[in-house]
């Protein structure tokens, strides 16, 4: 029994001293631990009392080149991605400070992106442009209207799409609108357009399917594209038109049929327009160009079909009727050499022509 006791005691000892060892391995690696952290620590408040260079520049100035971080007004943004001014608030708690406060930033926004929820999204963005005058692109009017129309009174460029809507009608006032672009489904069936009250719009694309009898303000407007239309109803609306300085018409000629141009007199005179383009989506033969007298018009971009069947005098009379100095033309759909245009219209500094549409957009 002694010799078990003194075993055990001997072993106590043993321990003992191992924890002690132990202990002061612990104690010097606590040490080595604090001075670490002293130095982490000496670190950290050099860090913190660094000034970024770009922290340091006034609120103006960063949020003039937050400005330049977008594209061109009125182009949008996307909603989201490395582009998006969203982006710009998740950098630091400065700059999303600044971003927000900047109104020029949300001013123009795309619900046009089918990927995200773009009604929460608009909810954010559109309130922090504050009095800006806004750009939109608004994708299905249908979808997204519920976000427009609060702002209607502030949207300066409007872009939609009709989707299969069987109508469109602006009831509300939209005094700062100076762009129009809409587009449509080949689907979309031909129903009401209507825009009446927007005394600055000056600009409007628009698509006339058969049978469509738009109403909007055309005898203030400067610039007018129209797409998918007939030529009879083309010339019903550009009669209207009589302030017009740039049009661009896509006529729509019904397949396997052949749209005689029937136009009474007078003759449509657009006594201030400089660029006037022409095009269409299936061959046709008629001298179009016949109806019009446009005196300032420096311009033309013409398919050959439109002046048949003698393109050369058919021009040539145009020029001399309308009595304008024309600096550039450009002939598509050509079967004529441009020699031939050169050589029959020597007033005219630069004549190209080309087989197709010349790869016009």
């Amino acid at each position: 029994m002694l010799d078990s006791l003194k075993l055990d005691r001997a072993l106590l000892a043993e321990k003992d001293a191992e924890i002690q060892e132990l202990e002061d391995q612990i104690s010097a690696l606590e040490k080595s631990i604090d001075a670490i952290r002293a130095v982490q620590q000496r670190v950290k408040d050099r860090l913190n009392a660094y000034k970024y260079p770009v922290l340091t520049l006034p609120t103006e100035i960063t949020s003039e080149i937050f400005l330049h971080f977008l594209p061109p007004y009125p182009d949008p943004p996307p909603l989201v991605g490395p582009l998006s001014p969203v982006t710009l608030t998740q950098i630091c708690r400065t700059w999303r400070e600044i971003a927000i406060a900047t109104p020029a930033l949300w001013k123009a926004i795309n619900l046009a992106e089918g990927h995200v929820d773009v009604v929460a999204l608009a909810t954010l963005w559109l309130p922090r442009a504050g009095n800006c005058l806004l750009s939109m692109k608004a994708g299905d009017w249908h979808r997204t209207n519920s976000i427009i129309i609060p702002y209607c009174n502030r949207c300066e460029h409007l872009a939609l799409h009709r989707g299969t809507s069987a109508s469109l009608t602006f009831d509300t006032p939209l005094p700062f609108l100076r762009t129009l672009h809409v587009s449509r489904n080949s689907s979309t069936r031909a129903a009401s357009f209507s825009i009446q009250n927007a005394p600055l719009l000056r600009e409007v694309k628009l698509p006339i399917p058969d049978g469509a009898q738009p109403a909007l303000p055309w005898a203030q407007l400067t610039s007018l594209v129209l797409y998918e239309v007939r030529p009879n109803d083309c010339a019903t609306i550009i009669r209207q038109t009589l302030q017009l300085i740039s049009l661009h018409c896509e006529f729509r000629i019904r397949q396997g049929t052949h749209d005689q141009i029937s136009i009474p007199p007078p003759d449509i005179s657009l006594l201030q327009l400089k660029c006037l383009v022409f095009d269409f989506d299936l061959y046709h033969e008629d001298d179009f160009l016949a109806y019009f007298v446009v005196p300032a018009l420096q311009y033309l971009r013409v398919p050959e079909g439109l002046m048949w069947p003698h393109p050369i005098p058919s021009l040539t009379a145009f020029i001399q009727k309308s009595g304008c100095k024309l600096q550039e033309l450009y002939i598509t759909y050509s079967s004529i050499e441009e020699s031939a245009y050169r050589t029959g219209l020597p007033s005219i500094p630069s004549i190209e022509r080309s087989s197709d549409d010349g790869g016009f957009d």
